[in-house]
């Protein structure tokens, strides 16, 4: 639309040069032909100027619009990316794939649990373990209250003491291999085997 505001003013520049040489050779009389063709020349150079001017500033920000609209669509490109990325770290292969690198290799865990004696230390229980069964399931701060984050149908979850009951719902407190934590319903959850 704006190019074609540009044009425009530039065939109206082209118009207004264009009549008013014609009035110039219009003009009869020698005397005010010489006056009245100076000034009719003066005035179709300023209007010429200005007609161009006017079209240079609609042509520069017709395309400073455009390189705008340029940078809106590659800074939501960007953003659609980083979504994806998200979600594909949200993945439980992908998380532990991570928590895989992140631990430390076995021949560097110091061997101090070695020189113990086995009687004296004490068999840690392990939490039990359970599955997002539903397609997403929202992780609360509190049972019913705000949401800290969501979790996708298969996410794997350690469950932390017994659940509580609120509002008419069994509520379960649970994290997730990254060390978040937080209250997600019972019923959404489907116990490992």
């Amino acid at each position: 639309m704006t190019m074609i505001l540009a044009v425009a003013a530039v065939a109206a520049a082209v118009f207004l040069v264009a009549f008013i040489w014609r009035e110039i050779g219009n003009v009869r009389d020698e005397f005010f032909q010489k006056a009245r063709s100076r000034s009719l020349q003066r005035m179709g150079i300023a209007a010429t100027v200005v007609c161009l001017l006017a079209s240079a500033a609609i042509v520069a920000q017709a395309v400073m619009l455009q390189r705008q609209a340029q940078g809106q669509s590659a800074s939501q490109a960007e953003i659609a990316q980083l979504k994806l990325d998200i979600a594909r770290l949200q993945r439980p292969s992908v998380r532990a794939a991570i928590t895989r690198q992140a631990a430390p290799p076995p021949e560097e865990v110091p061997q101090v649990m070695a020189e113990a004696p086995k009687a004296a230390a004490p068999v840690a229980k392990r939490p039990p373990h359970a599955y997002i069964a539903a397609n997403s399931a929202v992780v609360r701060v509190n049972p019913g209250q705000d949401r800290l984050f969501t979790l996708q149908r298969g996410t794997e979850v350690m469950l932390l003491g017994d659940a509580r009951e609120f509002d008419g719902r069994a509520w379960q407190e649970i994290t997730i291999g990254d060390g978040r934590q937080g209250w997600i319903a019972a019923s959404l959850l489907e116990p490992a085997t």
